[in-house]
């Protein structure tokens, strides 16, 4: 994972998210300009229960991330209360 972030920029220091239970989550600071930036590295299978629509840095398969993108996990929450399936 580091690497990866080694690769974006300048980085000045990056460590792991595990100190709150986040292990494929690295904490990133970067140099020039100052920026802070976390990385989320997740399984296609483990996008599909998300909060947000983060910006996708790298993904070999972008149709099929088109396609789950394409609704939010609210509206699958919304959608599913009136269907009674699993989000």
């Amino acid at each position: 994972m580091k690497q990866f972030a080694d690769q974006i920029g300048d980085l000045l220091v990056g460590f792991t998210g595990e100190h709150v239970g986040k292990n494929r989550f690295l904490i990133c600071l970067y140099n020039s300009p100052l920026l802070h930036v976390d990385l989320k590295f997740i399984q296609i299978q483990d996008f599909h229960d998300r909060v947000e629509n983060p910006k996708i840095l790298f993904y070999n398969h972008s149709q099929k991330l088109n396609l789950i993108l394409k609704t939010s996990h609210r509206e699958r929450i919304i959608r599913n209360a009136f269907t009674n399936t699993p989000a």
